[in-house]
């Protein structure tokens, strides 16, 4: 009995286990793309604990705003996980190992019941998002109302490589004469690389795009408004070192 009440003592006099720190979102703007619908999502965190959010079109050109938060709205954290909820769906944002935030966004109907989950990573922009940067660059060739000049005007498409932890959003501009310009939003400035264009071999739907010195060479298979395939990092001597996923959507341009 002595044991027993010495060990019953004993727990009553252990200290109280604290309970898990709140996960904690660094203050800033994250952005990142929905791979399947070309969704554009920009993630604005201030520094009082309140998220803003904003969502467009690839395929607009960054110009068609899919969804918009009128006011800010709570960002509610536990110990794994913050959410923000939203007029039509909830994200759920928890901190990725490598970099950025991995997304859940839970849609729903008025009556919230589910309707479907898209996944996506945010990565932290240290400058401007890439949506003001391109639309900046471009914004007579997106806004113009007038007829273009076909032997002037680029096709042009935009989209991301690489994996999601490390992807990058990258426009493609081809010109009538074959010339071909990849620009490449995710640095802290714009890269924009000249590209040779070739026929990939053994198909009619195919093409290669080199760049200069060897950046980013891109296979990429046409499918409808789409260029899907992969950039190749290869060594002066040929071999391929690796490779990153690539899907490109046609910017609709004002006629």
């Amino acid at each position: 009995m002595k044991w027993i009440l010495l060990g019953v003592f004993a727990l009553l006099n252990l200290p109280a286990i604290a309970a898990p720190a709140k996960l904690e979102i660094a203050s800033g703007v994250y952005e990142g793309v929905e791979r399947t619908s070309f969704t554009y999502n920009l993630l604005m965190v201030s520094e009082n604990g309140e998220a803003a959010f904003i969502s467009s079109s690839l395929s607009s050109g960054f110009l068609q705003m899919k969804r918009q938060t009128t006011k800010p709205a709570p960002l509610k954290c536990d110990a794994l996980k913050c959410t923000v909820t939203l007029a039509d769906a909830q994200l759920i944002l928890a901190p990725d190992p490598g970099n950025g935030l991995r997304v859940l966004e839970l849609h729903h109907d008025a009556s919230e019941q589910h309707l479907l989950t898209d996944s996506y990573h945010l990565q932290p922009v240290q400058d401007l998002p890439a949506a003001d940067r391109f639309t900046a660059r471009h914004a007579e060739l997106l806004r113009s109302t007038q007829a273009h000049d076909a032997a002037e005007t680029p096709t042009l498409y935009l989209g991301i490589v690489g994996h999601a932890a490390t992807s990058s959003i990258v426009a493609l501009l081809e010109y009538p004469d074959g010339r071909v310009d990849v620009e490449n939003y995710s640095f802290g400035k714009l890269v924009a690389i000249p590209h040779e264009q070739q026929s990939m071999p053994d198909t009619s739907n195919g093409i290669i795009l080199k760049g200069a010195q060897g950046m980013m060479n891109l296979h990429l298979y046409q499918q409808g408004p789409l260029w899907v395939g992969h950039e190749a990092a290869t060594l002066t001597s040929g071999l391929v070192m690796d490779i990153k996923p690539a899907r490109f959507v046609r910017v609709q341009l004002s006629q």
